[in-house]
């Protein structure tokens, strides 16, 4: 009963935080592979629903996320799409990669058929990925600073240095993990994220939820249109930092940029989401 009435909660916050509750299905699967390797910290799932019908023209996105891996393979997912998108007649299939600091290092080499034309109802897919033969993304070589930059700047200044308004998608686009909410810490044990592209597209995870939609950025004002969430319950500790995070997600006006941090406001200027760049 607890488990239901903080789902429940959820729902309410999500409509009176003004994140719409967009029709929204869910396929669960697993992504796996053979190789006895372990996947370092800050390894990302990216997984990707393909409409695959036409063999003569390039897959249609239908709808794709990304997760912070928190732990070894198996990874489970639960990946939202619309519906409504979804055509009978069509075939449509899963692909998947695991990313690590900008390269590919496994990714599955075959489609993994779902939804229709014989894809079992209800199963949950297990996507084989192999090792990746891309070679790893070089560091960039370290460069002494100057005199300028390394003097520390002073008064109204640092505080200048230290937060700028975002001037366009790209300067916000990337994967973000919250570390506050309406100025608490987040719990450790549960990580709240958002993914933000530079077209426009804003995906992420409450705690327990998928979630998936648009925002706008202009001049530092920064809103989110409707977010399409899944609707599963899961332990308190999740359901209750998600309402949070998605209760603060439908106040935001603003967004500015902090030592790095994405800092998400109110109209007034203050935080609601502070997330930091994974």
């Amino acid at each position: 009963m607890r488990m239901l009435a903080a789902c429940l909660a959820l729902v309410g916050a999500l409509v009176a935080g003004g994140v719409s509750m967009a029709a929204t299905d869910v396929i669960r699967g697993s992504a796996t592979y053979r190789e006895r390797i372990a996947l370092p910290p800050g390894t990302t799932l990216e997984v990707e629903l393909l409409d695959v019908s036409k063999a003569d023209a390039p897959s249609v996105l239908i709808a794709s996320d990304s997760i912070p891996v928190l732990r070894q393979v198996p990874i489970a997912f639960a990946l939202a799409y619309d519906p409504a998108l979804i055509d009978e007649k069509n075939r449509y299939a899963l692909t998947a990669k695991l990313m690590h600091a900008g390269g590919v290092l496994f990714r599955s080499t075959a489609i993994t058929p779902v939804l229709t034309h014989g894809a079992e109802a209800g199963a949950a897919p297990e996507i084989l990925l192999v090792q990746s033969e891309e070679p790893a993304p070089e560091a960039e070589p370290a460069t002494e600073p100057d005199d300028a930059a390394a003097k520390p700047a002073e008064g109204g200044e640092a505080a200048a240095a230290a937060a700028e308004v975002p001037a366009d998608m790209a300067a916000v686009a990337g994967t973000w993990i919250a570390s506050e909410i309406n100025g608490a810490a987040t719990d450790e044990k549960v990580v709240s994220w958002l993914k933000l592209s530079d077209a426009g597209r804003a995906q992420g995870q409450g705690g327990c939820n998928s979630f998936t939609g648009t925002y706008k950025l202009e001049n530092g004002t920064l809103t989110f249109g409707p977010l399409a969430s899944t609707r599963r319950a899961c332990p308190e500790t999740q359901m209750s930092q998600e309402q949070r995070f998605f209760a603060a997600l439908g106040a935001v006006k603003a967004a500015r940029l902090e030592s790095g941090d994405l800092v998400l406001t109110d109209l007034a200027g203050e935080p609601l989401v502070q997330l930091r760049k994974k």
